[in-house]
């Protein structure tokens, strides 16, 4: 039976005004256990954004959106609930092909292709957990009269490998035997 949430039923009726919503893939739960054959990414994804008022997703933020060569695609939500995020993907290559903007309802306001040479052609391997970094972003509205304009960005990254992962294992308990891989440093 599918379960309808504020957010679904926010961006189905979104997709009825042709805007769309942003399809995030959503971070394993706390006590999940590592699948056999499964592969896992990793990293902190933060924003800083106000609450929308009454928005259905809760905040306006952004993603990272991923394509792999054996054809499946991932959105990483930037998150102010859940920085720290593990998320179970294939074991293939992927790159990071664009940035999605939505608002605090889920709708998408704009899509941007990645910056040439960012996690490109990232291998995934079956019973490894992959760090991609920390990303610290931000988004803002301001009004010129009647107008608002909303401004998304990416402010730092930073490879916080250690401490991230030190982070992970210690939310994601099950994890905490797993093998890691720094994907944005030097081979460990």
């Amino acid at each position: 039976m599918l379960k309808i949430t504020i957010p679904m039923f926010s961006c189905l009726l979104a997709s009825a005004t042709l805007s769309g919503c942003a399809a995030y893939t959503k971070p394993i739960a706390f006590e999940e256990k590592p699948a056999s054959g499964e592969s896992y990414l990793y990293g902190r994804f933060t924003i800083e954004a106000p609450k929308a008022f009454l928005g259905f997703d809760g905040y306006q933020t952004m993603g990272y959106s991923f394509t792999c060569r054996d054809g499946t695609q991932f959105i990483v939500r930037f998150s102010i609930e859940q920085p720290v995020q593990l998320i179970r993907v294939t074991p293939t290559s992927c790159s990071l092909m664009e940035i999605v903007y939505t608002n605090g309802d889920g709708q998408i306001r704009g899509r941007k292709p990645s910056p040439i040479g960012v996690l490109k052609d990232v291998s995934f391997q079956a019973g490894v957990a992959n760090y991609l970094g920390d990303y610290f972003a931000s988004s803002k509205t301001t009004s010129y009269g009647s107008t608002l304009r909303t401004s998304w960005g990416v402010d730092a990254v930073r490879n916080n490998y250690a401490a991230t992962t030190f982070d992970m294992k210690t939310k994601y308990h099950a994890f905490a035997n797993i093998v890691t891989q720094d994907k944005i440093g030097p081979a460990r």
